[in-house]
This record gives structure tokens, C-alpha cells and sequence, in this order.
């Protein structure tokens, strides 16, 4: 399989991954990691199916009250039935933005 993965810029998989052993692969890398983050919450933002593109939003890791959570913005790129790329944009935010509002004032 051909596919990559980007996150924050670093490929993280595909053929060309350095990250970690047996990132070339993006459908054979463990998925253990989310068994850690707690519950996901998930938003699909866009989906433009002419040009098989598909945006989702992702929020997961908030165990306490006021906590913070680890939030990620995907984009894959879907043809022929398969996810051939995806690049995500990620950061650490505030429990206030967990439904992707601002802090009330």
C-alpha cells in the first residue's frame, strides 16, 4: 500500500516513514494508542465527494473537569474506495473548546 500519513507537517506513515519500525505501512500500524486517550468525540467538518476529499474533526483525552484534550483536524484523500493519504493538524486545547466553540465571556 502506497498510502502516507502527515501530522503536524512529520510523516508519521508510508513508504517513506522513518518514525518508528513498521510505519511504512499505514494499514498495518498499531492502533493501541487510542485505547489510552479516552473517549473520542468526532465532527465531519466537509466531505466534497467529486473530488474525494474528506475533512473530520476529533477530540479525545478529557478524564477530568477543566482538563485539556488532545484535538486533531484530518483530511484524507479517498479514490477507488481506499484512503490513499491523510494529513492532520494537531494540538493540545483547552476543555472549552471541546465542541469547537470559543470560551464564553
Amino acid at each position: 500500500m502506497n498510502a502516507y500519513r502527515y501530522e503536524n507537517g512529520q510523516v508519521m506513515a508510508g513508504p517513506d516513514c522513518k518514525f518508528a519500525p513498521g510505519c511504512q505501512n499505514v494499514s498495518t500500524q498499531s492502533l493501541a494508542i487510542f485505547n489510552r486517550l479516552g473517549e473520542v468525540q468526532t465532527r465531519i467538518v466537509a466531505v466534497d465527494e467529486r473530488m474525494g476529499i474528506v475533512w473530520l474533526r476529533m477530540a479525545w483525552g478529557v478524564r477530568e473537569r477543566g482538563g485539556e484534550q488532545l484535538t486533531v483536524w484530518e483530511s484524507f484523500k479517498v479514490y477507488d474506495g481506499k484512503i490513499h493519504a491523510v494529513e492532520s493538524f494537531m494540538r493540545i486545547l483547552p476543555i472549552e473548546k471541546r465542541n469547537g466553540a470559543g470560551s464564553s465571556a
